[in-house]
């Protein structure tokens, strides 16, 4: 028995436009702004871990 001709396998095209997008989408990776926000510093006030251990430690977990 023959096989149907749908049932080939389309062939896959290698397009030069999809790979130039999409490298150059890569090269801009990770972005500036991903990068600022991973760099701040995180600001935290100075009492509030002793605060949350105090807190703990009464018996308040909620």
């Amino acid at each position: 028995m023959t096989r149907h001709i749908l049932d080939d396998p389309r062939k896959q095209t290698k397009s030069g436009m999809k790979l130039t997008m999409s490298r150059i989408a890569l090269d801009r990776m990770p972005r500036a702004e991903t990068l600022a926000l991973q760099r701040r510093p995180v600001g935290r006030p100075a009492g509030a871990r002793l605060r949350e251990f105090a807190r703990i430690e009464r018996g308040h977990y909620a």
